[in-house]
Parts: structure tokens; C-alpha cells; sequence
């Protein structure tokens, strides 16, 4: 549902010459959909000045989350390494949606991941081991 921070929706706001009106507006779904809210700012001394501002947002739920890694950014970060040894980093993958989910992770290049493919009950978790190897 979207709500406009301060200002009551479907009513008149008079701002004064030489104001402003700062509007903030707030999205918070309790389900998986789009919305969007149109907003039409009136001039009442230039009507050609008016202005319409449409804000659109989509709420959705993450079947899955990682936890655990390193930075800000959700990167899988490793130390530098010497070439022929392998670095090892790893993070938690929590099911957090209603079902039971099957996952599968593809090596890419020098990455590879460890369990590689397994399932993931409702509410359980999983550490995956990412290894990075260089020759």
C-alpha cells in the first residue's frame, strides 16, 4: 500500500508562495504485486504550471537468502592467494519461503561450489562452500 508521509491523500493542500512541500512517499506491501499512485499538484494562479507525478513500486517475497558474506554488497570476497592454492569462503542459504526448493550452482571458471546441487526444506538452511583454485 502506498502512503504519502505527512499529507492526508485525497485532500486539498494549500502551499503558500515562497514554500515548499516536501512528500514523501512510502510503499509497504503485505504481498507479491505491483501498485501504482498518480498524485496531480495543482497551481491555482498558473494552471499550466501544474504537475503530475506517478509513483510505481513492486512488493515481493525472496524464495531464498544468503547470509554470512563478507561485505555490504552481497559479494563472496577472498584474500589475495598464491597461485596453485585454493581459497575457501562460505556463507548460509536459508529457505524462506513455503516450499521446498531444489538448487543447483554452476561452476564458473575457477569458482566452484560445494554442495553443488541438493534441496533445501521450508525454514532449513545450508552452508555452501565456495572454492576459488587458480593455476
Amino acid at each position: 500500500e502506498f502512503k504519502i508521509d505527512s499529507v492526508e491523500l485525497n485532500k486539498k493542500i494549500v502551499v503558500l508562495p515562497d514554500r515548499a512541500l516536501l512528500i514523501t512517499a512510502l510503499f509497504t506491501p503485505e504481498k507479491p504485486h505491483k501498485e501504482t499512485l498518480d498524485v496531480m499538484i495543482s497551481l491555482q494562479e498558473n494552471p499550466k504550471a501544474n504537475v503530475s507525478l506517478s509513483f510505481s513500486a513492486e512488493g515481493y517475497t525472496e524464495d531464498i537468502t544468503l547470509e554470512g558474506l563478507d561485505d555490504e554488497e552481497g559479494d563472496v570476497v577472498f584474500k589475495d592467494t598464491v597461485v596453485g592454492r585454493q581459497q575457501v569462503a562460505e556463507f548460509t542459504m536459508r529457505n524462506v519461503c513455503a516450499d521446498d526448493i531444489r538448487f543447483t550452482w554452476v561452476a564458473q571458471g575457477e569458482f566452484t561450489f560445494s554442495p553443488r546441487v541438493g534441496h533445501l526444506r521450508v525454514g532449513n538452511c545450508k552452508k555452501i562452500q565456495v572454492i576459488y583454485s587458480i593455476q
